[in-house]
């Protein structure tokens, strides 16, 4: 494989487990998602939302939420 063929194929699905960024936005209900998708288009920083989630018995990482911010999860 060339060089040009491995970054062409870069934008390609990302293998793995799935995010887990997924599977808490598909477990909220409409208002608590469009709160989470909001906070993520904001510049809140991931710790805050992060910190806000467990409020709500929701555990994840700051550096998951930046990893699906940035678009480098398996969700990418």
């Amino acid at each position: 494989m060339s060089l040009a063929d491995a970054l062409d194929n870069e934008g390609a699905r990302r293998k793995g487990p799935t995010c887990s960024v997924s599977g808490i936005l598909a477990a909220l209900d409409d208002a608590d998602r469009e709160s989470l998708l909001a906070a993520f288009a904001s510049t809140q920083p991931s710790s805050a939302i992060a910190r806000a989630l467990a409020t709500v018995n929701v555990q994840v990482a700051s550096t998951t939420l930046s990893r699906h911010r940035r678009g480098e999860c398996t969700c990418g």
